[in-house]
This record gives structure tokens, sequence and C-alpha cells, in this order.
């Protein structure tokens, strides 16, 4: 794989001058959009990308502090120095999925630190919504919705929207 994508559990190193594209959204339940998101990026660009989606020939054992870390490490790298794009896919009710869990449950903590974030620093933020999230089970749309114009963060109803916003907003 291209050795600007960056997947859990691997630590790989930034070059300090890099910057880093973070995809947040929905992992469990949601088709795999991070994927040819974060190919399509770093063919257009010079640019890292860090998609927390594991990759699927991995072999690693799931270890649930090991992901959190890796996220939080590439989460608060892409506020420093890059952006974090959010894209709230719907939910694919043929994939497995744990009984009783909310879908995207982590991505509505994870809007809310970025948006906690950017607060206290304006940084490059780009939010999107499938427009079936939802529908799908996602829940929470409005709430998010309002809570982004309060913080003068546009929020884009395509996948392209946001790909291209992304773009824009590169340091």
């Amino acid at each position: 794989m291209n050795e600007r994508l960056h997947l859990p559990p691997h630590h790989k190193p930034i070059d300090d001058n890099a910057s880093l594209v973070f995809l947040a959204g929905p992992i469990q339940g949601s088709d795999d959009w991070q994927t040819q998101t974060a190919l399509e990026l770093i063919h257009h660009l010079d640019v890292d990308v860090a998609s927390p989606r594991r990759d699927a020939a991995s072999n690693d054992e799931f270890d649930y502090v090991e992901q959190v870390t890796w996220e939080h490490a590439h989460l608060e790298r892409s506020f420093a120095k890059g952006v974090i794009a959010f894209w709230f896919s719907k939910q694919n009710h043929d994939l497995p999925y744990e009984t009783g869990r909310s879908y995207a449950q982590t991505s509505r903590v994870e809007i809310g630190r970025a948006l906690g974030w950017n607060d206290l620093k304006p940084f490059p933020l780009v939010v999107g919504f499938d427009p079936e999230y939802t529908s799908g089970g996602g829940g929470n749309e409005r709430y998010i919705r309002a809570m982004c114009k309060a913080a003068g963060v546009e929020v884009y109803d395509s996948l392209h929207d946001v790909i291209d916003q992304t773009i824009f907003r590169l340091p």
C-alpha cells in the first residue's frame, strides 16, 4: 500500500512539513468510503492521509486501546497541521453491526471534540453527510449540522464536495 497512507495500528513517521488529512466517520456498519477517498487524495496531492479503517488484508488482531490511541494521535496531528474531514456515511444494514450500539457513535464523539478544538483555534475542518445517513440509522444529524453552523463550519451533502473542500483547505 502507499507509504503516504496511514492505517492502524501502525505508526509510520510523517514528515514534519507534510500535511495530514484524517478521514473521520463511521467504519462499523459502513461501506468502505475511506480507502477510495484516501487513494484519490494521495493520487492528486502530495499529502499524507490517515484512515482509521484497518487494511482488510491485515492479520493484526484488533486491540481497542491501540485503535483509540492511533486515532487520537492522528487526529491531533491533523488538527495541528492538516485537515480533519468527516463523512457521515449511511449505514449498510447488510454489514454486521454490534447489537445495541448507536450507528456512528464514535464519529459523533469525534465531531464534538473537533468542534471544540475549532472553538479554541479554527483549523481546516470539513464535514459532510450522506443524504441517507439519518434514514439509514445515523440520527443526530440535525444537531451536528446546527453545531457546525454555530461554529462557522459549512456542511456538505456529497462525498465529492467533502473531497474537493479537503483539497481546497489543505495548508
